[in-house]
């Protein structure tokens, strides 16, 4: 979760595909689209995980073109060849 979190705020677009899983990850041009948003921040709430699923509540802090506004959502996590992916988010609420 840091790790893409960092690859956001660097705009490490490829990192961020390829640590998505194949079957929910967007086109990587579409990520390209989200280099509009400077991150601020990033809040971990709370984590679980076993061995083949995990899931990160996390509150990323964002300026983006309405101003400082917040994310809340609660990732869930595959294992994928031995490495941990994205697979979808819920996202709870919109805070700010």
């Amino acid at each position: 979760m840091r790790s893409r979190y960092t690859a956001y705020t660097l705009e490490k677009w490829n990192y961020i595909y390829k640590t998505w899983a194949k079957d929910t990850r967007p086109s990587l041009p579409s990520l390209r689209q989200l280099d509009k948003m400077t991150w601020l921040n990033l809040k971990i709430l709370q984590s679980s995980q076993t061995e083949a699923e995990g899931t990160v509540e996390f509150i990323a802090s964002y300026q983006g073109a309405q101003g400082i506004q917040q994310m809340h959502e609660i990732s869930t996590f595959v294992r994928s060849k031995g490495r941990w992916v994205y697979l979808d988010g819920d996202f709870n609420a919109q805070v700010g």
